[in-house]
């Protein structure tokens, strides 16, 4: 691959550039870019942004269908097909959606991704 394609899932209030965000969707933006900087020997910037919403499920069918690498912003659930890593963010434990953390998401037969995402 010549760049990192990362679909970064914001919550449905979220408004303005995810590159600029510096809530928790800015800091999947870090993660992204930490992962492209280890694939293209420090290319840090060797990456770019696909947003969705966390209420539809385009993220997933954009994982699923290659359009994205892997997906910062998914919230850890039994979904066949795909991998979540440990959470790297753990918002308020009152979360009305049940769940208070978010992950990288990848297509569970994608080797490369795949072992990223479960170190």
């Amino acid at each position: 691959i010549g760049s990192l394609m990362c679909g970064v899932v914001v919550p449905v209030n979220f408004d303005g550039e995810v590159t600029e965000s510096t809530t928790e969707v800015g800091m999947g933006v870090e993660f992204c870019r930490t992962l492209a900087a280890a694939l293209f020997h420090g290319g840090y910037n060797d990456v770019s942004f696909l947003t969705f919403r966390e209420t539809d499920n385009n993220s997933y069918i954009a994982l699923d269908n290659y359009t994205v690498d892997v997906l910062v912003g998914a919230r850890p659930e039994n979904r066949f097909g795909f991998d979540f890593s440990t959470p790297y963010y753990w918002g308020d434990a009152t979360a009305s959606n049940g769940t208070n953390s978010l992950s990288f998401a990848t297509r569970e037969n994608d080797h490369m991704f795949s072992s990223f995402v479960n170190c």
